[in-house]
């Protein structure tokens, strides 16, 4: 009868398509999940992770811990509310942070010098960050320590230019370590790329804790 037949061949159709589906299923349980390797993936970030390392690690072992000790190279700085009260506050913390904001907001416009050898070079250069802090004119109490006499010239206008540089070039190298790097690696391998530069910035802070210690003994042991 047509009636019977039609659906003997619903459901034969249906049989047939539960076997399709099984045999999908095994296919998909037995299949080996391959995972991207962190050996192969830190290798395409690697200069990416060395750069957001040395970003800040400068930054840290510099802010607050000597940048903060600056003072106004005024001849009587404590008679005058800037040079006595408000220097040192504005110049090591609003002036870095507003720096260092307008530095991550740069990226958004420009990626000058992104190229991971560019980059490398360019947050090498900010080491030269901490001999130009360090011979500015930090408090120094005591007898050892960097002397006095090896003061930059004595202008204030010279440390407000350095932590403004200081701050732009924090936030500009490490946005753009960060940014560049997970697309540097395939979609798959994006988190784990992530996850070494996090890793690597991790570091930087560390060690730049560390350093702090040494250079506020050598402006200012105790």
């Amino acid at each position: 009868m047509p009636f019977v037949d039609h659906y003997l061949q619903q459901t034969s159709v249906q049989v047939l398509r539960q076997k399709q589906q099984k045999v999908v299923d095994a296919s998909l349980q037995t299949r080996v999940i391959v995972r991207p390797s962190y050996l192969a993936i830190m290798r395409k970030v690697v200069w990416y992770a060395v750069s957001v390392y040395l970003v800040f690690t400068v930054t840290i072992s510099l802010f607050p811990a000597v940048i903060s000790q600056v003072v106004s190279s005024a001849p009587n700085p404590s008679h005058s509310s800037w040079t006595g009260v408000y220097y040192s506050t504005l110049v090591c913390f609003l002036m870095f942070n507003v720096a260092d904001l307008t530095g991550r907001y740069i990226t958004h416009w420009v990626q000058v010098g992104s190229g991971r050898r560019s980059l490398l070079l360019m947050t090498a250069l900010r080491c030269l960050f901490i001999p130009a802090f360090l011979f500015c004119n930090v408090q120094v109490k005591g007898e050892r320590g960097i002397p006095t006499y090896s003061h930059l010239p004595e202008y204030d206008i010279i440390p407000i230019f350095l932590v403004a540089l200081f701050g732009i070039s924090n936030g500009y190298l490490g946005s753009v370590a960060m940014v560049t790097a997970p697309q540097k690696v395939r979609e798959d391998e994006k988190e784990t790329a992530s996850t070494i530069m996090a890793f690597f910035l991790s570091g930087g802070l560390f060690s730049g804790g560390v350093l702090s210690f040494l250079w506020t003994f050598l402006v200012n042991p105790s």
